[in-house]
């Protein structure tokens, strides 16, 4: 997705979530992955606070 599309489909309070991570790359997955499955506040913190991102690549990896 790109830049202008995730920006629309992100709240501020998303952003506030993920400007909380270190990880740049996983703030951009992150970001990505909320913009495309249209995650709620909720879900994405969720996600962030879980690591979602690494037990995914985990599985994938496999």
């Amino acid at each position: 997705m790109t830049d202008k599309k995730i920006t629309k489909c992100l709240s501020w309070t998303h952003y506030s979530i993920t400007l909380q991570m270190k990880d740049a790359d996983a703030r951009s997955w992150h970001e990505n992955e909320t913009a495309n499955e249209m995650y709620n506040t909720y879900t994405l913190e969720l996600n962030v606070f879980s690591q979602y991102n690494h037990r995914l690549l985990k599985l994938q990896n496999w």
